[in-house]
């Protein structure tokens, strides 16, 4: 960074966390120029140095794939059991599937579209019209 008073190079002159912000992560920083001596204050968000935020941002991901993993009913919140696989041959690219989904808890049934990819090294065959 370069210094606004004669556009020389910044030095960091200290980081520290801010622990006012809701989010952890964020530091103020301090820069002050080697050649005039001028200093300057920002606030920055940095997650890599932040060992909490990213403890919390591998927690969160793991609930979101955790979610994503096993479909929970809208009606009640309970998990749903795989019921049903068929391919879905409408589609122009190979692999997409209709899944059907049921609920123990209150039996309501729902139905979504997945996307399995073919193995590797296989091409898809498609025939032109």
């Amino acid at each position: 960074m370069r210094c606004i008073a004669c556009g020389e190079n910044m030095i960091l002159f200290s980081s520290v966390p801010d622990i006012a912000m809701m989010v952890p992560g964020y530091e103020r920083q301090t820069l002050q120029c080697s050649s005039c001596g001028e200093s300057e204050h920002r606030l920055i968000f940095n997650p890599v140095q932040s060992s909490r935020a990213r403890e919390i941002w591998e927690r969160m991901n793991l609930r979101y794939r955790e979610r994503q993993a096993v479909p929970h009913c809208l009606a009640c919140g309970e998990e749903m059991t795989l019921v049903e696989t068929v391919p879905d041959n409408n589609m122009m690219i190979p692999g997409y599937e209709r899944q059907t989904y049921r609920c123990a808890a209150c039996g309501v049934s729902e139905s979504r579209f997945a996307f399995k990819p073919p193995p590797h090294g296989t091409e898809p065959v498609q025939e032109c019209p």
